[in-house]
């Protein structure tokens, strides 16, 4: 091969190649470096090239925090406008630039957020203000529902600024949720007042209306805080953030319903007075027979329960992460791109060594490394990429060095002259290859030496310094069908005389699924138990309290096994429809429990209340249910299920409800 070069003709850079490595060693080297870049390779500015050459990984480490938005802002403005100088010049080599990372995903979030934000604020309050029209002929209801909503929203915004140093995606929906739910007070409180208005002065009307429904207010909003503030024990932050914020903004709905909604009564009393009787017989007629035909319609809700229940103990566990990025994500595209050009996987991942200098780490990062090397050699792993092949510790080179002064190479360059004179070269011209073996001593390669500048990028990928020391990191790839937990516990088994972390994320969503499956136990035995005590402490009762917590926990049951049959699986975001569920749709059969105590008839109950429960279910389901809209898949599907299990803790409330009160007073 090097006489065919030698021999091409006008061929001088390939002449010169010869002459320097005739024996083929640089060859070998590079072969080495791909080996640890993994697919691709390293162009001569230092910046990481697809293995065809066709695209070319430009990264950069900015010294801010990509959730500092401001700094994000610049930042990418800055890298925007280089690029447009030289724009012109790229489309006429048919060069695309695309952004991705960490800077490029937060500024996406933020226009996400605030997209979605002001969508949920335009539609959420156009659709209330048509249900409210419907149920009321008119919009008198308004102040009962806007200046507690403003209070509430505002001074849980408030809160977080105080508690919280930044929103998320997930966080910011509490605002859509209370409003939904602040409005429900708001409803019950004017749909009784409306009533007691017709035979009673303005403030005996108020009176009585606090006296008959303060208790069951009181119990349907610190049920629904309370389950929130469970949502808020979780180790998501997001999701903490959310349940925090909500279980904040319904204990001041309490506050405002003893004391704004009153004021507001007593400052607008005109607002008090509409001809409109607001009464559901078509509701009653529902109620009464369902509780006279009790035993039927109990044993049809056994059988519904049966059924979701098995479709419920088969449900998964959605712990992708991609889930959660918003859907037509440019960044989230060119993540994907660079996956694929070179050669990432989703089960990939890496072994993290620390030490307090540079020799130190590199020597733990090659002990790791050569462990790993044999689980490649027994099919565990696909491929390992280590710093060891340009940037060996001291230890290593000399281990190196001594195992090649034991071929003699001084020694051996007359056999080497011998060779090449045989095999028809003129030896005089590799002189340069000679004075190189014949040197002694050879120097050691150390971290930051001019003769790794071609190799800066991978290095810096591969070894980072920081105030307390050096990390250095290994690069892995498991087999198809090996998990990266498992080489996680055969590393730990097998080297444990070295601290290391093991990061991927294959790892990461192991770790999110065993944490979906404790929260979800949690947030559902945490909201039962706990409303079951708000609610016993109110009623003294226990089959009574039980009996009102049986609608929302078949809608539960029913919306997990829904999450199975669609094909999905309870993720990050829809986890928290568990105790949402329970804490809204109890609050519905409180309300009818406390008409139909006072009538003593399930008919009269639900031709009296039924208007305020349709009325307020609904405005609830307008909050969730434009969640559904969101760029968000995990949110639009939160909204979407959350709104479809409130429409059955309606139905529930005037059908299931009446059987289960009807009976247990029977018994």
């Amino acid at each position: 091969r090097s006489r065919a070069i030698l021999r091409a003709p006008f061929d001088l850079q390939g002449a010169r190649l010869v002459r320097r490595d005739p024996l083929g060693l640089i060859p070998l080297a590079a072969s080495s470096f791909e080996d640890a870049a993994g697919a691709s390779s390293f162009a001569s500015t230092g910046h990481i090239a697809s293995a065809d050459g066709k695209a070319l990984l430009v990264l950069a480490r900015p010294q801010a925090s990509a959730f500092d938005i401001q700094f994000t802002k610049q930042l990418l403005a800055d890298v925007r406008r280089s690029v447009a100088i030289v724009e012109e010049r790229l489309q006429e080599h048919g060069v695309r630039v695309g952004y991705t990372g960490s800077y490029a995903f937060a500024l996406e979030d933020e226009a996400t957020i605030r997209a979605d934000i002001r969508r949920y604020v335009v539609l959420a309050l156009a659709v209330v203000l048509v249900i409210f029209y419907a149920g009321y002929r008119n919009l008198r209801i308004l102040p009962f529902v806007t200046w507690p909503l403003m209070l509430s929203t505002l001074t849980s915004f408030s809160a977080s600024l105080v508690f919280f140093d930044s929103l998320n995606a997930v966080s910011t929906s509490f605002a859509a949720i209370l409003y939904g739910l602040s409005i429900d007070s708001a409803v019950h409180y004017y749909t009784r007042l409306l009533q007691e208005r017709r035979e009673l002065p303005l403030q005996q009307a108020v009176a009585r209306t606090l006296s008959r429904m303060g208790g069951a207010n009181l119990v349907a909003s610190a049920t629904t805080a309370a389950v929130f503030a469970i949502i808020g024990a979780s180790s998501l932050r997001g999701i903490a953030q959310l349940g925090d914020l909500t279980a904040f903004g319904m204990a001041v709905n309490i506050m405002q319903f003893f004391v704004l909604y009153p004021a507001l009564s007593f400052a607008m009393p005109g607002t008090a007075t509409l001809p409109y009787a607001g009464e559901t017989p078509r509701l009653g007629a529902i109620a009464e027979w369902c509780s006279r035909h009790a035993r039927t319609v109990l044993f049809a809700g056994a059988v519904i329960a049966v059924v979701a229940a098995v479709g419920a103990s088969r449900v998964g566990f959605d712990s992708n992460l991609l889930s959660l990025r918003p859907s037509g994500s440019p960044a989230a595209e060119i993540h994907d791109r660079i996956t694929a050009k070179f050669g990432a996987s989703a089960g990939a991942g890496a072994v993290l060594v620390r030490a307090a200098d540079i020799e130190k780490a590199l020597q733990r990062a090659e002990n790791v490394e050569r462990q790993l090397r044999r689980y490649l050699a027994e099919g565990k792993l696909e491929s390992v990429r280590a710093v060891s092949a340009m940037l060996p510790s001291q230890r290593t080179q000399r281990q190196r060095l001594a195992r090649f002064e034991e071929l003699r190479p001084s020694q051996r360059i007359g056999d080497i002259r011998a060779a090449m004179t045989a095999a028809g070269f003129v030896p005089d011209q590799f002189e340069e290859l000679f004075t190189r073996l014949a040197a002694s001593p050879r120097p050691l390669v150390q971290y930051g030496d001019p003769a790794l500048a071609p190799f800066s990028a991978p290095i810096a990928r591969m070894v980072r310094p920081g105030t307390d020391g050096f990390t250095v990191g290994v690069f892995l790839e498991p087999a198809a069908g090996v998990r990266l937990s498992e080489i996680e516990r055969d590393l730990r088994r097998d080297v444990t005389e070295i601290e290391m972390v093991v990061t991927g994320r294959g790892l990461l969503e192991e770790e999110l699924e065993r944490l979906l499956r404790r929260e979800v136990l949690w947030f559902f035995f945490g909201s039962f138990v706990l409303n079951l005590a708000i609610i016993f402490a109110q009623l003294r009762r226990l089959g009574l309290s039980l009996a009102l917590l049986g609608v929302p926990t078949l809608v539960v049951v029913i919306c997990i096994a829904l999450m199975r049959w669609i094909g999905g699986g309870i993720g990050p975001a829809n986890l928290i429809v568990v105790p949402l569920l329970i804490g809204i749709g109890v609050d519905y059969s409180v309300y009818f429990a406390e008409r139909y105590f006072e009538t003593s008839s399930p008919g009269e109950a639900a031709r009296l209340g039924g208007r305020a429960l349709s009325i307020s279910a609904l405005t609830t389901m307008a909050g969730f249910g434009f969640l559904g809209l969101s760029n968000y898949p995990a949110l639009a599907d939160l909204g979407t299920l959350s709104a479809f299990g409130l429409l059955l803790c309606l139905i529930g409330s005037v059908t299931l409800a009446p059987a289960l009160l009807s009976l247990t007073r029977r018994l």
